[in-house]
């Protein structure tokens, strides 16, 4: 799908979603991914809809910017070296402050036995690779949640 394409039914979606009266750059993502060709795509894309947008290139460092930057959804890969996404989300789930934050897994490894893994670690969403930006910036959509407006 082209990206102007793309970014239209995105702006559709979001036109019929609960955070409509905000926009992307009121909510923050953080992609998490080891393969920077990977990370950059989702990244780029995400700024493109005008998201603010960290990265992290494996759980350790996730933890750390997810307690820096409080994201509204993270995005994050499976298989990474030092602290992979099953042991990052369970650490999430497991931290008062971070355990409903969403998180949305993106595979290859999206078999039936993985992706009941990811869920049962705590994940909200599996999405396997190749995972297109634009059906993953639908699926994130349903966890975002409307921003305070300043009066």
């Amino acid at each position: 799908m082209p990206l102007d394409a793309a970014t239209d039914s995105f702006r559709r979606a979001w036109e019929a979603s609960d955070v409509r009266d905000t926009t992307p750059g009121d909510h923050r993502l953080l992609i998490v991914d080891d393969f920077e060709d990977g990370r950059y795509l989702y990244v780029q894309y995400f700024i493109a809809l005008g998201f603010i947008v960290e990265e992290a290139t494996d759980g350790a460092e996730a933890l750390e910017k997810i307690q820096a930057t409080r994201p509204d959804v993270v995005v994050m890969d499976l298989a990474m070296p030092h602290m992979d996404g099953l042991a990052t989300t369970r650490a999430l789930r497991d931290d008062p402050s971070t355990a409903t934050m969403p998180i949305v897994i993106v595979t290859g490894h999206a078999n039936t036995a993985d992706a009941k893994r990811a869920k049962e670690a705590g994940a909200n969403e599996v999405c396997a690779k190749p995972c297109a930006p634009n059906d993953l910036s639908i699926m994130i959509l349903k966890y975002l949640r409307p921003k305070p407006r300043d009066a």
